[in-house]
Protein backbone atom coordinates (compact mmCIF):
# COMPACT_ATOMS: atom_id res chain seq x y z
CA UNK A 1 0.00 0.00 0.00
CA UNK A 2 1.28 3.45 -0.89
CA UNK A 3 0.85 6.22 1.62
CA UNK A 4 1.81 8.96 -0.88
CA UNK A 5 0.69 7.83 -4.29
CA UNK A 6 0.17 11.35 -5.57
CA UNK A 7 -2.42 12.61 -8.01
CA UNK A 8 -0.88 10.72 -10.92
CA UNK A 9 1.36 7.74 -10.14
CA UNK A 10 2.80 7.88 -13.69
CA UNK A 11 4.68 11.10 -12.91
CA UNK A 12 7.31 11.96 -10.40
CA UNK A 13 7.70 15.51 -9.10
CA UNK A 14 6.52 18.01 -11.71
CA UNK A 15 6.73 21.77 -11.26
CA UNK A 16 4.27 23.95 -13.16
CA UNK A 17 4.51 27.72 -13.62
CA UNK A 18 1.08 29.33 -13.73
CA UNK A 19 -0.02 33.00 -13.55
CA UNK A 20 -2.20 32.54 -10.48
CA UNK A 21 -0.31 34.66 -7.94
CA UNK A 22 -2.05 37.58 -6.28
CA UNK A 23 -0.89 40.82 -4.74
CA UNK A 24 -2.98 43.76 -3.59
CA UNK A 25 -1.92 47.31 -2.78
CA UNK A 26 -4.27 49.70 -1.02
CA UNK A 27 -3.17 53.13 0.07
CA UNK A 28 -4.17 56.63 1.00
CA UNK A 29 -1.80 59.34 -0.28
CA UNK A 30 -1.88 62.93 0.89
CA UNK A 31 0.35 65.63 -0.63
CA UNK A 32 0.64 69.29 0.37
CA UNK A 33 2.56 71.67 -1.88
CA UNK A 34 3.36 75.33 -1.32
CA UNK A 35 5.31 77.91 -3.34
CA UNK A 36 5.68 81.23 -1.52
CA UNK A 37 7.47 84.44 -2.37
CA UNK A 38 9.09 86.16 0.63
CA UNK A 39 7.11 84.38 3.36
CA UNK A 40 9.49 85.99 5.88
CA UNK A 41 12.02 88.79 5.57
CA UNK A 42 15.09 86.57 5.28
CA UNK A 43 13.62 84.10 2.74
CA UNK A 44 13.18 85.38 -0.80
CA UNK A 45 11.39 82.29 -2.06
CA UNK A 46 10.26 79.04 -0.50
CA UNK A 47 9.00 75.86 -2.14
CA UNK A 48 7.82 73.08 0.16
CA UNK A 49 6.20 69.69 -0.32
CA UNK A 50 4.97 67.26 2.32
CA UNK A 51 3.58 63.82 1.54
CA UNK A 52 2.13 61.02 3.65
CA UNK A 53 1.12 57.51 2.65
CA UNK A 54 -0.94 55.06 4.67
CA UNK A 55 -0.92 51.73 2.86
CA UNK A 56 -0.88 47.96 2.94
CA UNK A 57 0.79 45.76 0.35
CA UNK A 58 -0.44 42.17 0.65
CA UNK A 59 0.90 39.31 -1.45
CA UNK A 60 1.31 35.54 -1.45
CA UNK A 61 5.09 35.79 -1.17
CA UNK A 62 7.52 38.00 0.70
CA UNK A 63 9.37 38.94 -2.49
CA UNK A 64 7.03 39.89 -5.31
CA UNK A 65 9.75 40.78 -7.85
CA UNK A 66 10.72 37.27 -8.92
CA UNK A 67 9.10 33.94 -9.69
CA UNK A 68 8.03 32.39 -6.39
CA UNK A 69 6.96 28.89 -5.49
CA UNK A 70 3.55 28.55 -3.90
CA UNK A 71 3.73 28.28 -0.13
CA UNK A 72 1.14 25.51 -0.33
CA UNK A 73 1.11 23.42 -3.52
CA UNK A 74 -2.33 22.05 -2.70
CA UNK A 75 -3.80 25.52 -2.21
CA UNK A 76 -1.58 28.27 -3.71
CA UNK A 77 -3.83 31.09 -2.49
CA UNK A 78 -3.99 29.84 1.10
CA UNK A 79 -1.37 32.20 2.54
CA UNK A 80 -1.43 35.92 1.88
CA UNK A 81 -0.19 38.83 3.99
CA UNK A 82 2.09 41.88 4.14
CA UNK A 83 4.76 41.71 1.46
CA UNK A 84 8.44 42.14 2.30
CA UNK A 85 8.31 45.73 1.00
CA UNK A 86 5.17 46.75 2.86
CA UNK A 87 5.49 49.89 4.97
CA UNK A 88 2.33 50.99 6.76
CA UNK A 89 3.32 54.64 7.20
CA UNK A 90 5.58 56.70 4.95
CA UNK A 91 6.24 60.38 5.53
CA UNK A 92 8.43 62.62 3.38
CA UNK A 93 9.07 66.36 3.31
CA UNK A 94 11.22 68.60 1.17
CA UNK A 95 11.96 72.33 1.24
CA UNK A 96 13.89 74.55 -1.18
CA UNK A 97 14.75 78.08 -0.02
CA UNK A 98 16.40 81.08 -1.67
CA UNK A 99 18.05 83.26 0.96
CA UNK A 100 19.76 86.66 0.77
CA UNK A 101 23.18 87.05 -0.88
CA UNK A 102 22.45 84.22 -3.33
CA UNK A 103 22.46 81.50 -0.67
CA UNK A 104 20.31 78.47 -1.41
CA UNK A 105 19.32 75.82 1.11
CA UNK A 106 17.23 72.72 0.62
CA UNK A 107 16.55 69.61 2.65
CA UNK A 108 14.61 66.40 2.32
CA UNK A 109 13.62 63.99 5.07
CA UNK A 110 11.98 60.56 5.13
CA UNK A 111 10.40 58.46 7.84
CA UNK A 112 9.16 54.92 7.11
CA UNK A 113 7.81 52.29 9.47
CA UNK A 114 9.51 48.90 9.68
CA UNK A 115 9.28 46.07 7.16
CA UNK A 116 7.56 42.79 8.07
CA UNK A 117 8.92 39.24 8.20
CA UNK A 118 7.42 35.76 7.83
CA UNK A 119 7.90 33.20 10.62
CA UNK A 120 8.88 29.70 9.48
CA UNK A 121 10.28 26.47 10.95
CA UNK A 122 13.87 25.38 10.58
CA UNK A 123 14.07 22.32 8.34
CA UNK A 124 17.45 20.51 8.38
CA UNK A 125 16.85 19.04 4.93
CA UNK A 126 16.45 15.40 5.90
CA UNK A 127 14.04 12.92 4.27
CA UNK A 128 11.99 12.66 7.45
CA UNK A 129 11.38 16.43 7.58
CA UNK A 130 7.89 16.04 6.12
CA UNK A 131 6.87 14.24 9.33
CA UNK A 132 8.05 17.18 11.47
CA UNK A 133 7.86 20.47 9.55
CA UNK A 134 5.44 19.94 6.65
CA UNK A 135 2.37 21.37 8.36
CA UNK A 136 0.58 21.98 5.03
CA UNK A 137 0.94 18.44 3.68
CA UNK A 138 2.22 19.52 0.25
CA UNK A 139 5.68 17.99 0.60
CA UNK A 140 7.52 21.25 1.31
CA UNK A 141 9.34 21.97 4.57
CA UNK A 142 10.47 25.26 6.08
CA UNK A 143 8.44 27.24 3.53
CA UNK A 144 4.91 27.73 4.84
CA UNK A 145 4.31 30.17 7.72
CA UNK A 146 4.13 28.76 11.22
CA UNK A 147 0.54 27.64 11.97
CA UNK A 148 -1.40 30.54 13.48
CA UNK A 149 0.51 33.13 11.42
CA UNK A 150 0.58 34.26 7.80
CA UNK A 151 2.91 35.95 5.36
CA UNK A 152 4.55 38.97 7.02
CA UNK A 153 3.03 38.43 10.47
CA UNK A 154 6.12 39.39 12.45
CA UNK A 155 6.09 43.15 12.78
CA UNK A 156 2.37 43.34 12.03
CA UNK A 157 0.07 40.90 13.84
CA UNK A 158 2.94 39.68 16.02
CA UNK A 159 5.17 42.29 17.63
CA UNK A 160 8.55 41.73 19.29
CA UNK A 161 6.98 41.98 22.73
CA UNK A 162 4.25 39.46 21.88
CA UNK A 163 6.49 36.87 20.23
CA UNK A 164 6.75 34.58 23.28
CA UNK A 165 2.99 34.74 23.77
CA UNK A 166 2.46 33.68 20.16
CA UNK A 167 4.94 30.80 20.48
CA UNK A 168 3.20 29.58 23.60
CA UNK A 169 -0.20 29.69 21.89
CA UNK A 170 1.18 27.78 18.91
CA UNK A 171 2.86 25.21 21.15
CA UNK A 172 -0.32 24.52 23.08
CA UNK A 173 -2.47 24.19 19.96
CA UNK A 174 -0.21 22.80 17.23
CA UNK A 175 2.94 21.52 18.99
CA UNK A 176 3.79 17.80 19.33
CA UNK A 177 1.19 16.91 16.67
CA UNK A 178 1.38 14.62 13.68
CA UNK A 179 1.84 16.32 10.33
CA UNK A 180 -0.43 15.46 7.35
CA UNK A 181 2.31 13.09 6.15
CA UNK A 182 2.28 11.30 9.54
CA UNK A 183 -1.51 11.13 9.46
CA UNK A 184 -1.27 9.47 6.03
CA UNK A 185 0.95 6.75 7.49
CA UNK A 186 -1.54 6.13 10.29
CA UNK A 187 -4.46 6.06 7.85
CA UNK A 188 -2.61 3.58 5.67
CA UNK A 189 -2.05 1.35 8.72
CA UNK A 190 1.71 1.50 8.43
CA UNK A 191 2.33 3.16 11.81
CA UNK A 192 0.39 4.07 14.88
CA UNK A 193 0.36 7.53 16.43
CA UNK A 194 2.35 6.35 19.43
CA UNK A 195 5.01 4.82 17.22
CA UNK A 196 5.44 8.05 15.27
CA UNK A 197 5.61 10.11 18.44
CA UNK A 198 8.23 7.77 19.84
CA UNK A 199 10.22 8.40 16.65
CA UNK A 200 9.78 12.19 17.19
CA UNK A 201 7.73 12.42 13.99
CA UNK A 202 5.86 15.41 15.46
CA UNK A 203 5.76 19.16 15.00
CA UNK A 204 8.12 21.51 16.93
CA UNK A 205 7.11 22.75 20.35
CA UNK A 206 8.35 24.77 23.31
CA UNK A 207 8.08 21.53 25.31
CA UNK A 208 8.93 18.57 23.04
CA UNK A 209 7.74 15.14 24.22
CA UNK A 210 10.17 12.49 25.43
CA UNK A 211 13.69 13.00 24.27
CA UNK A 212 12.60 14.88 21.13
CA UNK A 213 14.22 18.08 22.40
CA UNK A 214 17.53 16.62 21.23
CA UNK A 215 16.16 16.29 17.70
CA UNK A 216 17.34 19.15 15.50
CA UNK A 217 14.73 21.86 15.10
CA UNK A 218 11.99 20.42 17.32
CA UNK A 219 12.84 22.62 20.31
CA UNK A 220 11.47 26.08 19.66
CA UNK A 221 13.48 29.00 21.05
CA UNK A 222 12.04 31.77 23.17
CA UNK A 223 12.56 35.46 22.53
CA UNK A 224 15.30 37.05 24.67
CA UNK A 225 14.65 40.02 26.92
CA UNK A 226 14.75 43.16 24.84
CA UNK A 227 13.79 41.41 21.61
CA UNK A 228 13.46 43.93 18.78
CA UNK A 229 11.86 43.79 15.38
CA UNK A 230 12.98 45.25 12.11
CA UNK A 231 13.86 48.92 12.56
CA UNK A 232 12.08 52.02 11.37
CA UNK A 233 13.81 54.20 8.81
CA UNK A 234 14.69 57.90 9.17
CA UNK A 235 17.07 60.20 7.35
CA UNK A 236 17.57 63.94 6.93
CA UNK A 237 19.61 65.30 4.03
CA UNK A 238 20.71 68.94 3.66
CA UNK A 239 22.29 70.80 0.75
CA UNK A 240 23.71 74.34 0.87
CA UNK A 241 24.76 76.43 -2.11
CA UNK A 242 25.94 79.95 -2.86
CA UNK A 243 25.02 81.36 -6.26
CA UNK A 244 27.68 83.80 -7.46
CA UNK A 245 27.59 86.15 -10.47
CA UNK A 246 31.29 86.71 -11.28
CA UNK A 247 30.58 89.36 -13.94
CA UNK A 248 27.66 91.65 -13.32
CA UNK A 249 26.98 92.22 -17.03
CA UNK A 250 26.57 88.51 -17.64
CA UNK A 251 23.35 87.90 -15.75
CA UNK A 252 23.04 84.36 -17.07
CA UNK A 253 26.45 83.14 -15.92
CA UNK A 254 26.50 81.84 -12.37
CA UNK A 255 28.87 79.77 -10.26
CA UNK A 256 27.53 77.83 -7.30
CA UNK A 257 29.79 76.01 -4.81
CA UNK A 258 27.76 73.41 -2.93
CA UNK A 259 28.00 71.30 0.21
CA UNK A 260 25.67 68.36 0.88
CA UNK A 261 25.20 66.39 4.10
CA UNK A 262 23.45 63.04 3.91
CA UNK A 263 21.90 61.68 7.11
CA UNK A 264 22.85 64.94 8.79
CA UNK A 265 21.98 63.76 12.32
CA UNK A 266 23.85 60.45 11.80
CA UNK A 267 20.82 58.43 12.86
CA UNK A 268 21.48 54.68 12.80
CA UNK A 269 19.12 52.75 10.56
CA UNK A 270 18.66 49.00 10.83
CA UNK A 271 17.17 46.26 8.70
CA UNK A 272 17.05 47.49 5.15
CA UNK A 273 15.08 45.43 2.61
CA UNK A 274 18.12 43.22 1.99
CA UNK A 275 19.10 42.82 5.65
CA UNK A 276 16.01 41.83 7.63
CA UNK A 277 15.93 39.75 10.78
CA UNK A 278 15.58 36.12 9.73
CA UNK A 279 12.14 34.65 10.33
CA UNK A 280 13.44 31.09 10.83
CA UNK A 281 12.73 29.87 14.38
CA UNK A 282 16.04 28.12 15.05
CA UNK A 283 17.58 30.37 17.72
CA UNK A 284 20.60 31.17 15.55
CA UNK A 285 22.33 34.53 15.46
CA UNK A 286 20.33 37.10 13.56
CA UNK A 287 17.05 35.17 13.62
CA UNK A 288 13.81 35.91 15.41
CA UNK A 289 14.11 34.78 19.06
CA UNK A 290 17.81 34.29 18.47
CA UNK A 291 21.12 35.85 19.41
CA UNK A 292 21.86 39.37 18.19
CA UNK A 293 18.28 40.62 17.93
CA UNK A 294 18.22 42.94 20.94
CA UNK A 295 18.75 46.69 20.91
CA UNK A 296 22.31 46.29 22.17
CA UNK A 297 23.39 43.41 19.92
CA UNK A 298 21.93 44.17 16.48
CA UNK A 299 24.97 45.94 15.07
CA UNK A 300 25.16 43.47 12.18
CA UNK A 301 21.81 44.77 10.90
CA UNK A 302 22.94 48.40 10.73
CA UNK A 303 22.76 49.97 7.28
CA UNK A 304 26.29 50.43 6.00
CA UNK A 305 27.94 52.37 3.21
CA UNK A 306 26.75 51.79 -0.30
CA UNK A 307 26.06 53.61 -3.54
CA UNK A 308 22.92 55.07 -5.05
CA UNK A 309 19.71 53.70 -3.59
CA UNK A 310 21.76 51.21 -1.56
CA UNK A 311 23.25 54.07 0.45
CA UNK A 312 19.97 55.51 1.68
CA UNK A 313 20.04 55.65 5.47
CA UNK A 314 23.79 55.03 5.65
CA UNK A 315 25.93 56.79 8.27
CA UNK A 316 26.47 60.51 7.78
CA UNK A 317 28.45 61.44 4.71
CA UNK A 318 29.42 64.76 3.11
CA UNK A 319 29.71 65.81 -0.50
CA UNK A 320 31.26 68.96 -1.95
CA UNK A 321 30.69 70.15 -5.48
CA UNK A 322 30.80 73.08 -7.87
CA UNK A 323 28.06 73.96 -10.34
CA UNK A 324 28.10 76.47 -13.19
CA UNK A 325 25.05 77.55 -15.18
CA UNK A 326 24.72 79.73 -18.25
CA UNK A 327 22.39 80.29 -21.18
CA UNK A 328 23.34 80.47 -24.81
CA UNK A 329 23.13 83.98 -26.24
CA UNK A 330 21.00 84.87 -28.03
CA UNK A 331 18.34 82.67 -26.51
CA UNK A 332 16.09 81.79 -29.45
CA UNK A 333 12.87 79.94 -28.91
CA UNK A 334 13.65 77.20 -31.43
CA UNK A 335 16.77 75.84 -33.18
CA UNK A 336 15.22 76.83 -36.50
CA UNK A 337 15.06 80.45 -35.31
CA UNK A 338 18.74 80.31 -34.46
CA UNK A 339 19.65 79.21 -37.98
CA UNK A 340 17.42 81.84 -39.53
CA UNK A 341 19.01 84.46 -37.31
CA UNK A 342 22.53 83.49 -38.36
CA UNK A 343 21.69 83.53 -42.04
CA UNK A 344 19.90 86.87 -41.59
CA UNK A 345 22.94 88.45 -39.96
CA UNK A 346 25.39 87.14 -42.58
CA UNK A 347 23.17 88.27 -45.43
CA UNK A 348 22.74 91.74 -43.92
CA UNK A 349 26.44 92.11 -43.20
CA UNK A 350 27.55 91.09 -46.70
CA UNK A 351 24.96 93.12 -48.56
CA UNK A 352 25.39 96.17 -46.32
CA UNK A 353 29.15 95.99 -46.79
CA UNK A 354 28.61 96.08 -50.51
CA UNK A 355 26.57 99.28 -50.06
CA UNK A 356 29.43 101.02 -48.31
CA UNK A 357 28.61 100.47 -44.65
CA UNK A 358 31.78 100.42 -42.61
CA UNK A 359 32.95 97.27 -40.86
CA UNK A 360 32.74 98.96 -37.48
CA UNK A 361 29.04 99.53 -38.01
CA UNK A 362 28.52 95.87 -39.00
CA UNK A 363 30.31 94.78 -35.85
CA UNK A 364 28.13 97.11 -33.80
CA UNK A 365 25.11 95.33 -35.19
CA UNK A 366 26.47 91.95 -34.17
CA UNK A 367 27.15 93.28 -30.68
CA UNK A 368 23.58 94.54 -30.45
CA UNK A 369 22.32 91.12 -31.50
CA UNK A 370 24.28 89.31 -28.83
CA UNK A 371 22.90 91.45 -26.05
CA UNK A 372 19.39 90.54 -27.24
CA UNK A 373 18.36 94.01 -28.48
CA UNK A 374 16.13 93.81 -31.56
CA UNK A 375 17.64 95.24 -34.76
CA UNK A 376 14.63 95.84 -37.03
CA UNK A 377 16.55 97.91 -39.62
CA UNK A 378 20.13 98.06 -40.82
CA UNK A 379 21.02 99.76 -44.07
CA UNK A 380 18.94 99.53 -47.20
CA UNK A 381 19.68 95.83 -47.73
CA UNK A 382 17.98 94.42 -44.61
CA UNK A 383 14.28 93.95 -44.07
CA UNK A 384 12.52 93.22 -40.79
CA UNK A 385 12.08 89.45 -40.32
CA UNK A 386 10.81 88.34 -36.92
CA UNK A 387 14.12 86.83 -35.88
CA UNK A 388 15.07 88.71 -32.74
CA UNK A 389 12.02 88.99 -30.40
CA UNK A 390 11.77 92.16 -28.35
CA UNK A 391 12.02 90.48 -24.95
CA UNK A 392 12.39 93.80 -23.12
CA UNK A 393 8.88 94.92 -23.99
CA UNK A 394 7.28 91.70 -22.81
CA UNK A 395 5.11 91.65 -25.96
CA UNK A 396 4.99 89.22 -28.81
CA UNK A 397 6.29 90.73 -32.06
CA UNK A 398 4.11 90.13 -35.12
CA UNK A 399 5.89 88.78 -38.21
CA UNK A 400 6.57 91.40 -40.90
CA UNK A 401 5.58 90.55 -44.48
CA UNK A 402 8.47 90.25 -46.94
CA UNK A 403 9.51 93.57 -48.45
CA UNK A 404 7.97 95.69 -45.68
CA UNK A 405 9.83 97.29 -42.75
CA UNK A 406 8.54 97.42 -39.18
CA UNK A 407 7.65 101.07 -39.65
CA UNK A 408 5.31 100.11 -42.50
CA UNK A 409 7.65 101.23 -45.28
CA UNK A 410 8.59 99.18 -48.30
CA UNK A 411 12.23 98.39 -48.93
CA UNK A 412 12.31 101.06 -51.64
CA UNK A 413 10.91 103.70 -49.29
CA UNK A 414 13.29 102.72 -46.52
CA UNK A 415 16.27 103.00 -48.85
CA UNK A 416 15.46 106.53 -50.03
CA UNK A 417 17.11 108.42 -47.12
CA UNK A 418 20.29 106.48 -47.65
CA UNK A 419 20.31 107.00 -51.41
CA UNK A 420 19.51 110.72 -50.95
CA UNK A 421 22.38 111.07 -48.47
CA UNK A 422 24.76 109.38 -50.86
CA UNK A 423 23.70 111.64 -53.76
CA UNK A 424 23.90 114.82 -51.67
CA UNK A 425 27.37 113.96 -50.38
CA UNK A 426 28.85 114.72 -53.83
CA UNK A 427 27.74 118.38 -54.16
CA UNK A 428 26.27 119.71 -50.97
CA UNK A 429 27.81 121.32 -47.89
CA UNK A 430 25.42 119.29 -45.78
CA UNK A 431 26.81 116.03 -47.11
CA UNK A 432 28.78 115.12 -43.97
CA UNK A 433 25.74 115.53 -41.80
CA UNK A 434 23.47 113.65 -44.11
CA UNK A 435 26.10 111.08 -44.91
CA UNK A 436 26.19 110.27 -41.23
CA UNK A 437 22.82 108.63 -41.60
CA UNK A 438 24.29 105.79 -43.61
CA UNK A 439 24.09 102.65 -41.46
CA UNK A 440 21.54 104.26 -39.14
CA UNK A 441 20.04 101.75 -36.68
CA UNK A 442 16.34 102.05 -36.11
CA UNK A 443 15.52 100.43 -32.75
CA UNK A 444 12.21 99.90 -31.05
CA UNK A 445 11.63 102.25 -28.14
CA UNK A 446 9.99 99.93 -25.59
CA UNK A 447 9.98 102.65 -22.95
CA UNK A 448 7.58 104.87 -24.94
CA UNK A 449 4.07 104.06 -26.04
CA UNK A 450 4.75 104.88 -29.65
CA UNK A 451 3.51 103.16 -32.73
CA UNK A 452 6.49 104.40 -34.75
CA UNK A 453 10.25 104.15 -34.30
CA UNK A 454 12.97 106.43 -33.00
CA UNK A 455 15.97 106.96 -35.23
CA UNK A 456 19.40 107.39 -33.71
CA UNK A 457 22.16 108.88 -35.74
CA UNK A 458 25.34 106.83 -36.10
Amino acid sequence: MLAFEGKNPDFGQVLLLEPIGRSVYNGLDVVLRSDLKSPVSFVHRLNAQISYSFSRYDAQASDGDFVNSALDFNNPSKFIGPNGLDRTHQFSAGVVMELPAGIRANFITHFYTALPQTLTFFAPGNLEDIFQYDTSGDGQTGVAPVPGSKVGSFGRDIGPGGLNSFLQTYSDKFGNQLTPAGQALVTAGLFTSDQLMALCAVTPSLNPIGNCAASEGLQLPTAPAGQVGNGNFFTFDLRLGWSIKPIRKWERLRFEPQAAFYNLFNRKNYNGPDNLISGVLDGSAGSVAGVGTTASTRRTFETGLGSGVFAIGAPRSMEFGFKSTSKTLPNFNRPASLLRGLFFFLDCAIRSRSEGVKFAQIYAMSAEVFVRKPIPYFGSACTHPDIFPAKESGQRVRPIPPGVTRSGQTDEQAARPTLRAQSDSAGSSEAPARGGRVGTIVGRNSALNESGRRRTTA
